[in-house]
């Protein structure tokens, strides 16, 4: 059975249209089954919360990177077994990027063929992402602020993390990368450097950890390390861990999924097999 979570953005004049297409999109293929439509008092999570309850085995959510954001935190606090499904109405999607999910109704024929993957995802305290987190301190002149979509550089600030021996380490960095599935490369292959390739994926149990050290000032730098291009910057700190605890000694932006968070200091982990998630064949990994 499956349960179509519309959620409120769908309501809106621009996405009106591709939402009517993928109603009439899912009636063809004979799965328009249940379907609610979120409000302001009946939530993303409100809704996934009562299709937990009621045993749905799969919750599609109809929406953007923060409604998908919002159903992979109900998911996999309950530690269901039912399995996600999205249909993105936003085109700048990165959760449907590295799940190779198609834009709009080209998406039901993905849902309807229910190609199913179990994946790690990452936690911050008590709040999953899939795809990546992004901390930063904020642009040069200004408070910590929403970066996903900037390409300013922002200031410099230090963060420690523990070390064996009951060492720490300091890094003074503009920016950190924190990914669970890269939405960069196919396979979530990577080039660092010139030697070393990484093949990053949601199934090893591992988060992979990139820092630009304060060092990086020229825009383009910045701007491909945005972008998961590290070739040209041999100062980046890389390592790969399931868990670490990071303290700040400044206000942080953290970023996950496309979506503000507010958890600091945190403790990150990967938690493995966390999720069962809908997938298509040009999946990122």
């Amino acid at each position: 059975m499956y349960f179509f979570i519309y959620d409120s953005l769908g309501d809106k004049r621009k996405y009106r249209k591709e939402t009517e297409k993928i109603q009439m999109k899912l009636a063809e293929f004979g799965i328009a089954d249940e379907h609610a439509r979120a409000t302001p008092l009946r939530t993303v999570s409100e809704l996934v919360k009562d299709a937990l309850h009621r045993e749905v085995s799969n919750i599609v959510v109809v929406g953007d990177d923060h409604s998908a954001h919002a159903a992979i935190n109900v998911m996999a606090k309950s530690k269901t077994q039912s399995s996600l499904g999205f249909i993105p109405i936003s085109k700048d999607s990165l959760v449907a990027k590295v799940l190779g999910i198609p834009f709009g109704q080209r998406a039901c024929k993905t849902i309807a063929q229910r190609k199913i993957k179990k994946v790690d995802l990452g936690r911050i305290g008590n709040e999953f992402f899939l795809t990546y987190l992004t901390m930063n301190a904020g642009p040069e002149n200004g408070e910590p602020s929403r970066f996903a979509r900037s390409q300013s550089l922002p200031k410099s600030c230090a963060i420690d993390i523990p070390w064996p021996k009951d060492a720490t380490m300091t890094i003074s960095m503009r920016e950190a990368l924190i990914v669970n599935v890269s939405p960069w490369h196919k396979e979530g292959r990577l080039q660092l450097g010139e030697r070393r390739r990484l093949n990053i994926s949601p199934t090893d149990g591992m988060l992979d950890f990139f820092f630009l050290p304060s060092t990086a000032i020229e825009p383009d730098v910045y701007r491909n390390f945005r972008q998961g291009s590290f070739m040209e910057n041999q100062e980046l700190s890389y390592f790969r861990r399931s868990e670490l605890t990071i303290t700040a000694k400044n206000d942080i932006a953290l970023i996950a999924d496309n979506t503000k968070t507010k958890q600091f200091p945190i403790n990150i982990t990967t938690v493995p097999k966390a999720l069962q998630i809908i997938v298509g064949s040009d999946r990122l990994f």
